[in-house]
């Protein structure tokens, strides 16, 4: 790893623990290879209706909606 890196441990639980920690160790791979290089995270009001906003990762908070697109 170069300086520009960071690391992210995955930890899961269940009987399927280890199929998951791999499912999602490819998954971020795969994400790390194809994202943009910056992420775009947006706050807008909780009130504001969803098809007001672009389809993106969206994360509902009780008075603000975070939205992350890349």
């Amino acid at each position: 790893m170069n300086d520009d890196s960071d690391e992210l441990g995955i930890i899961a639980s269940g009987p399927l623990h280890d199929e998951l920690a791999g499912q999602v160790s490819d998954l971020l791979h795969r994400w790390s290879r194809t994202r943009p290089a910056r992420p775009t995270v947006t706050a807008c009001p909780a009130e504001l209706p969803g098809a007001q906003l672009e389809e993106v990762a969206r994360v509902a908070r009780p008075t603000t909606q975070l939205t992350i697109s890349w």
